[in-house]
């Protein structure tokens, strides 16, 4: 019995010593954070401010890291947020930016790379321009159908999906435009319980949407470098609950994680070429914007 006891004890003790660095790392991680001194820009004299910090000496989950934001005001958002589309085929971010005369712009939802079409829902200005693919043995929603970022003048919102509303989704959004997406990170203040996949918990370029209380967060985080490993979703998940994200739904990311803004170009270091520069942009089918408004 006594060794027993003993050897409880000394479980019980590495356990919490394991728990106490892992709560240790948690907090130096939230104080880097809230501590960055970031580079803060306003985009065209629009009131939107675009921020940028690269984490080197101030590293995050003890890497480098390099992120960007967007804030916009929801009332800005309602009316400025719009989905680009290339079509057919496939665009960079830049051009489709470029093109529709974006403010800013960050890629958006999962395609069919060699094909170039959508397989998520999209919905621009009342119109279902593309419809989410399904494989035929597919009996539950992938992670990248969980849910949409659904927005026009009723407001702007995260919707999550349901295998039930299967069939009647394209007619459920109740919202002007939408981008289908996934896995969603955050709910209405609850973090979603993400699986353990190599696609959750590998580090990667991301690109999200979140939504705070009074704004609209764009971000991306660039990897694949030495100068910036990329994020597993719990760490992104983390990253946005820091900013006061209370739900966020994961766009596509990887290659395709790029962040236009007008006057500066791609702002991003994007990985497609493995290089760290601004040139590594890949060819998609869709983007995430903001566009011109009446102020």
């Amino acid at each position: 019995m006594n060794d027993c006891f003993s050897l409880d004890i000394q479980i019980l003790g590495m356990l919490l010593f394991f728990t106490s660095i892992t709560v240790c790392k948690a907090q130096k991680d939230s104080i880097n954070f809230s501590s960055a001194v970031w580079e803060v820009q306003e985009i065209q004299n629009s009131g939107i401010q675009h921020y940028h910090h690269h984490f080197t000496d101030d590293s995050l989950f003890g890497a480098l890291q390099n992120i960007h934001f967007i804030k916009v005001k929801k009332e800005v958002a309602k009316q400025a947020l719009a989905v680009l589309r290339a079509g057919p085929g496939k665009q960079t971010t830049s051009a489709l930016a470029l093109e529709n005369k974006a403010l800013a712009a960050i890629n958006g939802s999962f395609f069919n790379v060699a094909q170039g079409h959508s397989v998520n829902f999209i919905k621009m200005d009342g119109i279902i321009m593309d419809t989410t693919v399904y494989d035929q043995k597919q009996k539950n929603l992938k992670v990248a159908q969980e849910g949409v970022i659904a927005f026009g003048t009723e407001g702007v919102s995260i919707v999550p999906r349901k295998f039930g509303e299967r069939s009647t989704w394209p007619e459920g959004t109740g919202f002007t435009s939408a981008m289908e997406a996934g896995p969603i990170l955050m709910l209405d203040g609850e973090e979603k319980k993400l699986a353990d996949t190599p696609f959750n918990s590998n580090r990667h370029p991301r690109t999200c949407v979140c939504l705070t209380e009074e704004e609209v967060i764009l971000l991306t985080a660039d990897g694949r470098s030495p100068q910036a490993y990329g994020l597993s979703l719990p760490e992104l998940t983390l990253v946005l609950k820091w900013l006061g994200c209370k739900s966020a739904l994961n766009l596509d990311g990887g290659g395709s994680t790029t962040m236009y803004i007008m006057g500066k170009g791609v702002v991003n270091m994007p990985s497609d070429n493995k290089q760290w520069d601004h040139e590594g942009e890949r060819a998609v089918s869709n983007a995430l914007a903001i566009m011109p408004f009446d102020p």
